[in-house]
């Protein structure tokens, strides 16, 4: 039997119509339309929803359908795949969190006195070695956020809140897998922020 055969036998089993069988598993009436037709399969997530709301195995829909065998490995392969860009995006984001309120990058000032007598400070590396002997060289050490807040920019500290965000993600996208439950946008959005926080530290490490 088809999946769509064993999908309209437990609808109407259970006396219900399509409409309040999408309701349930929030849906839209033309996805259990196209179900039942054999237009369209399910995706893993909601042949979990039909498994649970019916209650019955997964396996009941998938045994002696193989299209429905092959939709589960693929979104199996897919949610693996995401698993490991979730565990890389933790490290990168907690990385950061952890390294941008540590002052590790150095930074050269100096301190000079012009003929005139005004003092003058120079952040310049090149300067020659008379103008050195009397300069009085100061080495700071910054953090990232610390940095760029010298450098007059927020850059540091908007990383950090993208960094958090994009970290409550991935941990809530991996307990939802852990439920066995998917978010197609939720995926996507904490893909997008990791490639978008991946440029702000660039940015944010270079300005300080």
């Amino acid at each position: 039997m088809e999946f769509s055969e064993r999908l309209k036998e437990l609808r109407k089993k259970k006396g219900i119509t399509q409409e309040e069988l999408a309701n349930s598993i929030y849906v839209s009436r033309s996805v259990i339309a196209k179900y039942e037709s054999g237009v369209a399969l399910p995706t893993n997530e909601n042949i979990q929803k039909l498994a649970s709301f019916f209650d019955v195995e997964l396996s009941y829909f998938s045994d002696g359908d193989s299209q429905i065998e092959l939709v589960s490995k693929d979104e199996h392969k897919r949610n693996l795949v995401f698993k490991i860009i979730s565990i890389f995006g933790i490290i990168i984001n907690s990385i950061y969190l952890i390294i941008c309120g540590l002052p590790i990058f150095s930074k050269t000032n100096y301190t000079c006195t012009s003929t005139l007598g005004e003092i003058c400070n120079f952040t310049n590396k090149y300067l020659s070695s008379f103008e050195l002997a009397n300069c009085v060289r100061v080495d700071e050490y910054n953090s990232i956020i610390s940095g760029t807040l010298n450098n007059h920019s927020s850059m540091g500290i908007i990383t950090l809140i993208f960094c958090v965000v994009d970290l409550f993600l991935f941990v809530l996208y991996l307990i939802r897998m852990k439920n066995k439950k998917s978010s197609l946008l939720l995926e996507s959005a904490a893909i997008f922020l990791l490639i978008t926080n991946i440029v702000l530290i660039v940015i944010s490490i270079s300005l300080v």
